[in-house]
This record gives structure tokens, C-alpha cells and sequence, in this order.
């Protein structure tokens, strides 16, 4: 049961974010730009200072966001754990748990889209062909 626990906790904490990692980002589409790729190529895309200070605010509300719904799914989880841990499970309990890490794995996700689309707002038509080109 304990090897059972284990892996439903990493599969509870870990898997949401390879989601939202570099590498994990092949659910959104091409024209979606990350942090990483625009700071990468910050100085190629020649971004106004306006544009850094915008970019640097919307990254601080995601992140601000981000580690308090990681910490939401990792308490959530732990209370999943705990409550399968036990000899005779409430499935009902259970049920209510898994349905609120969907919930909050939807919020996450939903803030990572609006982020990735509020980072391309921010940038010019010139810019996001850059970066088009870039990724392609």
C-alpha cells in the first residue's frame, strides 16, 4: 500500500507540472511563446523597457500564483494519500479530494495559457514573427 501511496503523490505533484515545463508545453500551440524562449531572445526582439517592466509584473502575478497552487495541490494530495492510506477507504471522501486537485489543476492551467497569452499581447507583430521563426 505504501508503494501504491507513493506514486499516486508523485503522480499527483509532479505530473501537472511537466504540463507547464518547457518541455511539457507541446499541448499549446507554436504561436504561444514561454518566458524562457522571449528572455532568450530579449535582445534580438529589441523589447522596449515598457515591454520588460509589463513582462516582469505579469511574471511575478504567475509565479506569485503558481507556488500558491502548487502548494494547494501538495496539501491536497497529501490529504488524497492519507485517505487512501487507510484499511477501508470513504469513497465518497475520496471522490470530493480528487475532485478538488481537478479543480485547481484547472486553475493552474488556465493561468499558464492566459500568462503565455498575455506575454504575446505584449510583444509586436515584428516580434512575434521573431520568435515564430525562432521556434520553427
Amino acid at each position: 500500500m505504501k508503494h501504491f501511496t507513493v506514486f499516486t503523490l508523485f503522480l499527483l505533484i509532479f505530473i501537472p507540472n511537466l504540463c507547464f515545463s518547457e518541455t511539457g508545453n507541446k499541448e499549446f500551440p507554436d504561436t504561444l511563446y514561454t518566458l524562457d524562449k522571449i528572455m532568450n531572445l530579449s535582445g534580438q526582439l529589441q523589447l522596449t523597457d515598457e515591454q520588460k517592466n509589463k513582462i516582469e509584473s505579469l511574471s511575478i502575478q504567475y509565479n506569485n500564483d503558481s507556488i500558491y497552487l502548487n502548494g494547494k495541490l501538495e496539501n491536497l494530495s497529501k490529504r488524497f494519500a492519507e485517505i487512501i492510506d487507510n484499511n477501508n477507504i470513504n469513497r465518497i471522501e475520496a471522490s470530493l479530494v480528487l475532485d478538488e486537485i481537478n479543480s485547481v489543476e484547472k486553475i493552474y492551467k488556465e493561468k499558464t495559457i492566459l500568462f503565455f497569452i498575455d506575454l504575446k499581447n505584449l510583444l509586436t507583430e515584428d516580434q512575434q514573427k521573431l520568435l515564430s521563426d525562432r521556434t520553427n
